[in-house]
């Protein structure tokens, strides 16, 4: 996320100091939570003032969208989540050994602006979206209720939608890996 080692040895030391205390002390570390896991997905890239304004709104609304998404349906952003981690890694190793060895490992691409496996993992996520949504659309149209109300009816299938779409990538991403 750093530049050199000394910016990154000096966020380290004003990490240190601690949370802050109180309501806004928590809403602050909130905000700092939201905005590490943002940019360790690759949502936000580090602020060097080569992206304009319209760039970083674009990055800061698609956190919205993936933080508020999350709280509704988390397990819809599986195979999202593994892609951003998995490129994350390669990224922090080639750091790594650029830092250590003084090479970078050429076996990741670089300059591509849009990666086309990012691209496919977003689509990937908006389309496990689809299957609680229409599974609430359903509900609300059909009218179907549960003890006189149609929030516990959402509240299963909700669950029951998000719980078969992580099994189904999971699943699909078992089938696909050889046996140790």
């Amino acid at each position: 996320m750093y530049g050199d080692t000394a910016t990154a040895r000096a966020a380290l030391a004003a990490s240190r100091a601690g949370p802050a205390q109180g309501r806004a002390g928590r809403l602050a570390t909130l905000w700092d939570l939201v905005m590490r896991m943002a940019r360790l997905l690759g949502l936000l890239t580090p602020s060097d003032g080569r992206v304009s304004r319209w760039v970083r709104l674009g990055q800061y609304a698609l956190t919205a969208c993936v933080f508020l998404v999350g709280l509704v349906a988390p397990l819809v952003w599986l195979p999202y989540l593994a892609h951003s981690y998995d490129r994350a890694t390669r990224r922090l190793t080639d750091r790594a050994t650029v830092f250590y060895v003084g090479t970078r490992d050429l076996r990741s691409p670089r300059g591509v602006r849009v990666d086309p496996a990012m691209a496919l993992a977003g689509l990937r996520a908006l389309g496990s979206v689809l299957l609680p949504a229409v599974g609430l659309f359903v509900v609300v149209v059909t009218d179907t209720r549960i003890a006189g109300g149609r929030w516990p009816v959402a509240g299963i299938v909700l669950t029951t939608s998000c719980l078969l779409t992580g099994g189904w990538w999971l699943w699909r991403r078992r089938r696909r890996e050889p046996p140790l």
